[in-house]
């Protein structure tokens, strides 16, 4: 159990953290203008939560999607928050984006935020016939993004944290923007990784670096920028894939007069041009 202290600590940061976050992104929300070309097929229900599909103008695969995974320190956030770049996403990749809802934090814990993106994963692929996954997300949704994109590919991961032993897709790519994978469970948001009900996680929840060593990765697109607070974070985990001899593409985003290179710059503004550079390195990605 967490002591009182600690839990005392974690809540004040985590109602702090919201509230900041509330402030940034509900006037963004309000202003946000959507691709027209691109339908949206929204609020479909897989479990108890819901996800939505974008899907562009012309299909140029119909075995592969793109699965977004929504930031938020595990703690905030829901699919509304990428919408725009999702679509955009979808407009010039010509594929099909699922953006999906998950239990946040402390509601849940890690083993069960996993399952329910597995559940997600697996019914959207069931549903609409895709194969092949591009898991792409930003700060937490990175680190959702590359343990989703390992896990998949691994039963033996997937035993570890009480997942499906069969799924019916695979991970081609791993698309984290601006991620965080190295996790301390004594602070916010690590100390809710794991609850009484899941036990205790494998060591290597808290550092991907482990796990990637451990079952290897599908090939990267990482981003970060020059005022990302998880920057150094980001650059270390491309000078890892590259002593693991692992393709990864990788965009250090400068800050000008134009366009900030702010934490998550690419999902808040997609269609500047840094953010749409992003953008292309993740199409290119997913067309291998």
């Amino acid at each position: 159990m967490l002591g009182y202290l600690r839990d005392k600590a974690a809540e004040k940061a985590r109602k702090k953290f919201i509230e900041n976050c509330i402030k940034f992104d509900t006037p963004r929300l309000q202003t946000e203008k959507y691709p027209e070309s691109v339908r949206v097929e929204a609020d479909v229900v897989y479990g108890a939560h819901e996800l939505d599909v974008y899907f562009p103008s012309t299909i140029k695969s119909s075995n592969s999607a793109y699965f977004l995974i929504h930031g938020g320190a595990f703690v905030y956030g829901s699919k509304e928050l990428d919408k725009r770049f999702g679509m955009c996403l979808s407009e010039e990749s010509g594929l099909p984006v699922v953006n999906v809802n998950y239990t946040l934090m402390p509601d849940s814990d890690l083993k069960q935020v996993l399952s329910e993106l597995v559940e997600a994963a697996t019914f959207a692929c069931n549903k609409y016939g895709f194969t092949d996954l591009h898991y792409i997300g930003d700060s937490a949704g990175g680190y959702l993004t590359l343990i989703m994109g390992l896990l998949t590919n691994s039963a033996e991961v997937r035993a570890d944290l009480g997942l499906p032993d069969s799924i019916p897709m695979k991970a081609v790519s791993v698309n984290p923007v601006c991620g965080s994978y190295l996790v301390n469970k004594k602070t916010f948001p690590g100390c809710y990784f794991e609850s009484s009900k899941s036990g205790e996680l494998p060591s290597y929840v808290y550092n991907l670096f482990d796990l990637v060593k451990k079952v290897g990765s599908p090939r990267a697109a990482i981003v970060t920028g020059d005022q990302d607070f998880l920057r150094k974070e980001n650059i270390k985990l491309k000078k890892f894939y590259d002593e693991l001899g692992i393709k990864a593409e990788f965009i250090d985003a400068v800050s000008n007069s134009e366009e900030q290179a702010f934490h998550v710059f690419p999902i808040a503004q997609p269609t500047k041009p840094q953010a749409h550079k992003a953008i292309e390195m993740f199409v290119r990605n997913a067309i291998g």
